[in-house]
């Protein structure tokens, strides 16, 4: 109906501004984090907010603060992980979890930081939050959560989306 052109109007044209300009992508990723800092548990506000984070990470739309494998992520990519993992940490909604495995899978498959996998600097980087490391290795520890998760919906789209 309306309301789906609308919103795919609407997704496309953020995607399209945000392309090309990083300090507007750094921006709205800090909003995004804060958005789900204040509204934590409001399904109504969380379930599109994660919508608009596949949107975005799917089109490379917040490459400046998680960009492709090798460069390494922004610590706004450790506060968002960890916000998607607090979020969705208890949660019943089916809908919201597979959606929350998408957004996780997007912050796992980021880049290593600046210490070498596999050394002594990346597992203390590992261990410590302020790391760019500690953004890949939370999504990993939630998406790797909900791979058991009790439904078998959400263990599947976990599973699929770790193979992709």
């Amino acid at each position: 109906g309306v309301g789906d052109s609308l919103g795919k109007a609407a997704g496309g044209a953020l995607v399209a501004v945000l392309k090309g300009d990083d300090a507007l992508q750094s921006a709205v990723a800090d909003e995004l984090v804060g958005v789900l800092r204040r509204r934590a548990g409001v399904d109504r506000v969380t379930i599109p907010l994660l919508r608009v984070l596949d949107l975005l990470f799917s089109a490379g739309a917040l490459a400046a603060v998680a960009p492709a494998y090798p460069a390494s992520p922004t610590p706004v990519a450790s506060e968002l992980a960890d916000g998607l993992r607090s979020e969705l940490k208890g949660s019943r909604d089916v809908a919201k979890l597979c959606l929350g495995v998408q957004a996780l899978c997007h912050l796992a498959a980021l880049g290593p930081g600046p210490a070498a996998p596999g050394t002594m600097m990346a597992a203390a980087a590992a261990e410590s939050d302020s790391t760019p490391e500690s953004a890949r290795v939370s999504a990993m520890q939630g998406v790797l959560a909900l791979m058991v998760n009790r439904y078998p919906r959400v263990r599947r789209v976990a599973a699929e989306q770790m193979y992709v």
